[in-house]
């Protein structure tokens, strides 16, 4: 019995170190977040825990949350290899434990159906898995509408996010207690990506990156480089508890109204990929923004069925703006500001001359129209409300100070549209007046009517001329190509005070339109004309004449004109 006693020991202290918590050696494998309405599963939400590991796994007063409940798995509770473990509610162990190994918890955290951040924790308080899911995880429109589980493809790869994620394909909803329906083969070859950076004061910077990282390589200051100037990074921390994001404390305060960039290098996701060269992404301190630095620049009021509306914003001004601190919304029947909801939940930053979109369903937008920047296409979780006809978006600061106000109507679309559900409704000029009419036109047919964050299809900026009246551009076809849709009349006079009448001519002197009766006129400005006559139909090819009568107080007359041409495609 002596000669036995040491080789026992040594058999209990292997064991136990066998079965000290690995990260990832446990994972959160399926999530039935939202049970109604059932597929065929019992109406409680549960998680599915996999022993991913060789032996088996002792997970006493392990600990399950999502940062609002916490549930413990008692003692006792071993996860034998390649096996799992449903976590529950108290109340719906009995049901659930007809598919196999499962334990309710009293403190079994209530997911959320729109998404949460689940944390499995060790005793010993060391994090073992960590995921945040959304509804765009399961890649179904019909099954994310609940009853159906979301399932990991391949738990060798935890990490790997929405990628290793979908809807169960188990035809009674979901497969607690066996293997996932969706099982299946997982690579994780690409190195982690920096998505963007913002600034959480003068002295801290986070980095966000698209994939968890390796936390050795991630909190080596040297790793970050700031430029231009001689800011230098003292510290790096990746943090808790998904670590795909890495906060900086810098050397040196930002500056504000300085644009940045920082470049990250050598980074390694949790499987070792490493970045084979550095990385960029601009980085600045956000500036309150102001009534000059935001403007609504794209709008879809009228989506296609099924489809979702977007609203876009456009930074106009010379600073970085921090859009969590804008709200958009609209007008209630009493005329005042209603709906007003956060354009971001957490820091996202707008950067001078981008544009940033505004939608319930960002994957619905992805799929109807050519999307320049994807990243840039936010998920609100409730948009306010855009009437098909006539309505009006808005967009304020966190002080309830309004940025930017357009009180639309479905006639500012392009009169001769067939049908204008699906078609966005696009600002031609940034800079010119929100509420002018001639201001907007229907998205071009080549960009499938619509440009969510790029570049408008109808985008022509007044060029500054010389002179008192000239036409841009000569010769216009308004087909919804993009290109010279409209005919723009620029103006440029000594001083204010003059009024004008713009009447359009055809070939053989008959007036076919009056643009603008006895409208008082700046120094400069413009009119613009989509060629249609004045009952919204359809000219013929040809050219035509511009006539402008001016007049001011002091009696001063003259009558301009002007040729253009209208063409067509054959």
């Amino acid at each position: 019995m002596k000669t036995l006693l040491p080789w026992l020991c040594i058999l209990q202290v292997f064991c136990c170190r066998a079965q000290q918590p690995v990260r990832y050696g446990v994972v959160i494998s399926e999530i039935f977040a939202d049970p109604s309405p059932s597929a065929g599963l019992p109406a409680g939400e549960f998680l599915e825990l996999r022993n991913t590991l060789s032996f088996p796994v002792t997970l006493d007063r392990w600990r399950i949350t999502d940062g609002q409940g916490t549930g413990v798995i008692p003692a006792g509770t071993v996860l034998q290899p390649d096996s799992s473990l449903v976590l529950c509610p108290r109340a719906y162990q009995p049901a659930f434990s007809a598919y196999g190994q499962a334990i309710g918890l009293g403190g079994f955290p209530s997911l959320d159906n729109e998404g949460d951040q689940l944390i499995l924790i060790a005793d010993d308080g060391r994090l073992v898995h960590a995921v945040q899911f959304d509804l765009s995880w399961y890649g179904n429109e019909l099954k994310k509408q609940g009853g159906w589980t979301l399932e990991m493809i391949d738990p060798r790869f935890p990490c790997l996010g929405r990628s290793n994620w979908t809807a169960s394909m188990d035809p009674g909803g979901g497969s607690p207690g066996r293997h996932n329906s969706v099982q299946g083969i997982a690579r994780d070859e690409e190195p982690p990506q920096l998505v963007r950076t913002y600034a959480l004061d003068s002295m801290t910077l986070v980095a966000i990156m698209d994939e968890p990282l390796d936390s050795v390589t991630a909190s080596d200051p040297r790793r970050y480089n700031i430029s231009p100037g001689v800011i230098g990074t003292r510290e790096a921390h990746p943090v808790y508890p998904l670590f795909r994001e890495v906060l900086l404390v810098l050397t040196q305060p930002l500056q504000a109204g300085q644009l940045y960039r920082l470049q990250v290098n050598g980074l390694a996701d949790c499987r070792l990929n490493t970045m084979p060269s550095p990385q960029e992404s601009k980085a600045a301190l956000a500036t309150p923004p102001g009534p000059e630095s935001v403007c609504i620049n794209e709008i879809l009021f009228d989506p296609l069925p099924g489809g979702a509306d977007f609203v876009e914003l456009y930074n106009k001004g010379t600073t970085a703006i921090d859009v969590s601190g804008l709200y958009l919304g609209n007008r209630n029947t009493a005329g005042q500001p209603a709906s007003l909801v956060p354009c971001a939940d957490i820091p996202w930053i707008l950067y001078p001359d981008e544009y940033v979109v505004l939608t319930e369903n960002p994957e619905d937008i992805g799929r109807q129209y050519p999307v320049a920047f994807p990243k840039h296409v936010l998920g609100l979780k409730n948009m306010p409300s855009f009437p098909d006809n006539a309505g009006t978006t808005l967009v304020t600061n966190r002080q309830g100070m309004i940025l930017d106000e357009l009180r639309y109507e479905d006639d500012f679309h392009f009169a001769l549209l067939s049908s204008r559900e699906g078609v966005s409704l696009e600002r031609i000029d940034p800079y010119a007046k929100t509420q002018d009419p001639s201001n907007w036109h229907s998205a071009a047919t080549g960009s499938r009517y619509g440009t969510p964050s790029g570049r408008n299809s109808q985008y022509k900026p007044p060029d500054p001329v010389p002179g008192e009246v000239s036409l841009q551009p000569a010769e216009f076809s308004p087909d919804l190509d993009g290109f010279n849709d409209q005919l723009t009349v620029q103006y440029r006079f000594p001083a204010a005070g003059y009024v004008c009448s713009i009447t359009i001519f055809s070939q053989l002197g008959r007036p076919v339109r009056y643009l603008v009766r006895n409208e008082l006129c700046g120094i400069s400005g413009h009119f613009r004309w989509d060629g249609l006559d004045e009952k919204k139909g359809r000219l013929p090819a040809g050219i035509y004449f511009v006539v402008v009568d001016l007049f001011n107080l002091g009696g001063k007359r003259k009558t301009i004109r002007r040729t253009a041409i209208l063409a067509y495609k054959r």
